[in-house]
């Protein structure tokens, strides 16, 4: 063992440029994949680390509305009584200070919030006596405040350019600003938010007047179960019972929905998941790129190793031996490779938080992912071994008495035809790399359907890029015909070494792709968010508008020279069964007792669905509805009948008319001509479909999953949506500071300012998954460099006859130019144009067509991609063409 040990070692030593280009190249493919699996591990622990103090309870109850005495018994009887409890309430309001506004989430707290994590503060704050917010800190102030306090986010005090000390106007009631809430446990997931914070005390909310019919106000109880001990096992089954306790009570779904701690796990978790799950696969591609460069790098060693081969044959070596010496070799090298990506890793991991700042958990910290550095062992060293597999064949027909009569490159050749006559044991070679990248993307995905899908579509987009490269070889051989003789060498070396040139067309056409394919959907999709075709985002958006404010409301704004646009009434009611079945129910998660054969339809057909099963952990309890005379220019009727133009009569037996947004519809299974049953305000209403609707929610108009037919809700109790043009961004602020100041419960959204957000989001994510995708550029460059430095050498005796015949260095790098510029750039050219067809496909499927041609990304890839690749091959060829004939000729 240790002679063959020492004797790898010393022919790896012996071979210093191939030992440093392979492991150059596998550590770029690898730093990648494991980077961004010790990022993903990082999020995860810092969601299982953190999860009670996101949560800030072991259990939580939310709704819509105060819990009555019933609810709080079945609580109390399922809680029991050894538990901490503490209680809030959240709504949107317009927070006025220093001749400012803002939209703002008041959070009202009462003096036992949090009940896990802290509020970290600016300042150290005092429990005041009496109008104040709770504080750890059991000390007094000296005197009663004239003016109860608030803790406001830095983002809102910044905003509204206030400090402490300051005042704001909630509604009808001012507060003096007593610190800036830096963070809080409740958002310490991820900043990205619709508004600002700003904590109270509950006991000031119906001072404010904001809590009146129409707010949508959320109330909370929060519960922290003694003992300590209580296992996580414990608080998932009181949190079922509970769960099961409160649905009990109403007949149909409850207005309760109870979490713990592995509900916000999951759910986060999933969101998470599905960007990492993207970035990952690209990773998975830059390995993959990274693999064949390896592959390429090791054929060329192994053709010059075969003549030792066969004199240790000769020697009595056995062919296991021959195979294990290689192998150990391959091994050796994956370790560095694992040794040095895991060193890269670690320099790249802290730019993660950088890059994506705003979008992930502001005190989130980088932790080392033991299970990525052992998956990075694996890939390393095993890895390494199993992309060199299909080469190893070359050692089974390896013949001493054949290899010993010629040159390395003859023997090359003649190995060559003897394994192209045995397709079965070569195809069989690559199975291990099959295998092995599809196991790595179910796991990443987290998907059987969805990893195997990538791989599938991975290889159908290799195996078109591999015969475009096929046949643009028959064109390289019609223009290797012209009389230019800088031209005819190059396409004819081009021709003649058809692996070479596929495998380099293929490699970069590959990166070329991923990072022209994300752009083209990103830039869709903010043009849209921007610059909907054929609309014109308004300025701002308006919430709760009481219909006795609507019409002072459009005098205060036509007074100012500004209309009041798509007033939209706003009803909330629950669905309570579609076709005579529970909403929810529908989709199997209970079988009752004497249900009707049209039930018993109606549950197959939804079972029969993919998605049914797990549609329970998305329920909303309520749903909006509204009415209206015609429909908004955002909207199309897609399927079905327009709604009738006549009001519904309520003595009629026949049933209303709906119509559904069609993604609503899809998400929960409904179709044309379903009876479903509404309770609007505890009226019983009857429904038929009639119609899917397509929503441009991009409009920032007041727009509805559900519209109902005229004359059925006119007389309901409801709030008005509405929106206002945009205008000079000079007449914005004061515009908004005299509406908080006449309507203070009328909520003011500035759409500006929500569209920069999403750019912004947009902007961030497509730059982390690029920034992946170049890694697969520069995996790619590193095998056009192999494969340059690998080709140079071998046509060493071309190179050196051109020199005798006179041709110069010039023309040999124009050659070597021209041969290798064409590859780049015709690679890059037909990655472009198959990116824009598989962009606009995505976007067709997933963004309802949210596609925008850009066509300087896509002239500025083609020609970075190929001045680059020129770059490459100049460094790669250059002390080849540089040595003088006679040393050539020698080495001959």
């Amino acid at each position: 063992m240790k002679l063959w040990i020492k004797l790898a070692l010393r022919e790896l030593s012996g071979n210093r440029k191939f030992s440093l280009f392979f492991i150059l190249n596998f550590s770029i493919g690898l730093v990648g994949f494991i980077a961004l699996n010790s990022f993903n591990f990082s999020i995860q622990n810092h969601l299982k680390n953190n999860l009670k103090e996101i949560l800030t309870a072991d259990i939580a109850v939310y709704s819509p509305r105060p819990l009555n005495q019933k609810e709080l018994n079945t609580i109390d009887k399922v809680l029991g009584n050894e538990r901490q409890e503490s209680h809030q309430v959240t709504f949107f309001s317009m927070i006025s200070g220093n001749n400012l506004s803002r939209l703002a989430m008041v959070i009202a707290i009462d003096n036992k919030f949090p009940l896990y994590g802290k509020l970290v503060m600016e300042k150290n704050g005092q429990n005041l006596e009496d109008n104040s917010l709770p504080i750890k800190d059991n000390s007094l102030p000296q005197k009663k405040p004239s003016l109860p306090f608030a803790w406001i986010s830095r983002d809102l005090a910044v905003t509204l350019n206030v400090k402490t000390g300051d005042t704001v106007r909630i509604g009808n009631m001012d507060f003096m600003i007593e610190d800036i809430v830096i963070s809080s446990p409740g958002n310490s997931v991820t900043p990205v938010e619709l508004a600002p914070s700003i904590y109270i005390d509950i006991s000031n909310i119906e001072e404010t007047g904001l809590t009146g019919f129409g707010s949508r106000i959320r109330y909370a109880r929060y519960y922290r179960i003694l003992p300590e001990t209580t296992t996580d096992q414990v608080l998932m089954a009181k949190t079922i019972e509970l769960r099961n306790s409160l649905a009990a009570l109403f007949d149909g779904e409850p207005l309760v929905n109870v979490y713990n701690s592995e509900d916000v796990n999951r759910n986060l978790g999933r969101l998470f998941g599905y960007f990492t799950g993207y970035m990952g696969l690209v990773a998975i591609v830059a390995l993959f790129l990274a693999g064949i460069g390896t592959s390429y790098l090791f054929r060329g060693y192994l053709n010059a190793r075969l003549k030792e081969m066969a004199i240790l044959k000769t020697l009595g070596a056995r062919r296991i031996d021959t195979y294990f010496l290689m192998t150990l070799q391959v091994m050796i090298l994956g370790f560095f490779s694992t040794v040095l990506s895991v060193a890269f890793s670690f320099v790249l991991l802290p730019f993660f938080p950088k890059v994506l700042k705003g979008l992930i958990p502001v005190n989130f910290e980088i932790a080392a992912n033991p299970e990525s550095l052992i998956l990075a062992s694996f890939l390393g060293t095993l890895g390494s071994v199993i992309f060199c597999l299909p080469l190893f064949v070359r050692i089974h027909f390896l013949k001493p008495l054949i290899l010993l009569q010629g040159s390395d490159r003859s023997a090359g050749m003649h190995v060559n035809k003897i394994i192209t006559k045995n397709n079965l044991l070569k195809i069989s070679a690559f199975l291990p790399v099959s295998i092995t990248f599809w196991i790595l993307a179910v796991g990443q995905t987290r998907s059987f359907e969805r990893g195997t899908f990538f791989l599938l579509s991975f290889a159908g987009v290799m195996l078109i890029t591999g015969l475009t490269g096929t046949f643009l070889l028959s064109g390289i051989r019609f223009f290797s015909n012209t009389g230019n003789p800088i031209l005819k060498i190059a396409f004819r070396n081009l021709y003649r070494h058809k692996f070479s040139f596929i495998s380099c067309f293929v490699t970069i056409a590959m990166g070329a792709f991923l990072i022209n394919v994300i752009p083209q959907i990103k830039n869709g999709i903010q043009d849209e968010i921007s610059r909907p075709e054929g609309m014109k985002i308004p300025g701002f958006f308006l919430i709760d508008i009481q219909p006795e404010q609507l019409n002072e409301l459009e005098i205060f704004l036509k007074a100012r020279g500004v209309a009041l646009d798509n007033a939209s009434p706003m009803v909330r009611g629950r669905i309570n069964k579609v076709n005579g079945v529970g909403f929810y129910d529908r989709f199997g998660s209970k079988n009752k007792k004497n249900i009707t054969e049209d039930q018993n339809r109606e549950k197959s057909r939804l079972n029969a669905r993919e998605e049914g099963a797990g549609q329970g952990r998305f329920r909303r309890r309520e749903f909006n509805f509204s009415w209206r005379e015609k429909l908004d220019v955002s909207e199309t009727i897609v399927k079905g009948k327009p709604l009738e133009d006549t009001p519904w009569n309520f003595h009629d037996d026949k049933p209303l008319e709906i119509s559904l947004e069609e993604g609503f519809a899809e998400r929960f299974h409904l179709e044309i001509g379903d009876i479903m049953l509404f309770d609007i305000q505890g009226i019983p209403l009857e429904g038929r479909v009639v119609n899917f609707r397509k929503v441009r929610w991009n409009s920032f108009q007041p727009n509805f999953f559900i519209l109902f037919q005229k004359g059925v809700l006119d007389d309901a109790p409801c709030t008005y949506l509405a929106s206002v043009p945009q205008m000079p961004a000079s007449e914005k602020m004061p515009l908004q500071n005299a509406m908080a100041g006449k309507f203070p419960n009328i909520s003011v959204l500035d759409v500006n300012q929500t569209v920069e957000q999403l750019l912004d989001i947009t902007d961030r994510l497509t730059f982390s998954i690029n920034f992946m995708a170049w890694l697969a550029i520069v995996a790619g460059l590193v095998v056009l460099f192999s494969i340059v430095r690998y080709e140079t050498r071998t046509r060493s005796m071309e190179i050196n006859l051109l020199k005798v015949l006179g041709a110069g260095f010039n023309d040999i790098i124009k050659i070597t130019f021209v041969e290798f510029g064409f590859m780049g750039f015709s690679a890059s050219l037909f990655a472009v144009i198959l990116s824009l067809g598989c962009s606009y496909g995505i976007s067709w499927l997933f963004f309802g067509n949210l596609w925008s041609f850009r066509w300087e990304y896509s002239l500025f890839s083609i020609f970075s991609i190929t001045v680059i690749s020129l770059f490459t091959v100049y460094f790669a060829s250059r002390s080849v063409i540089m040595q003088k004939p006679v040393v050539l000729l020698k080495s001959a």
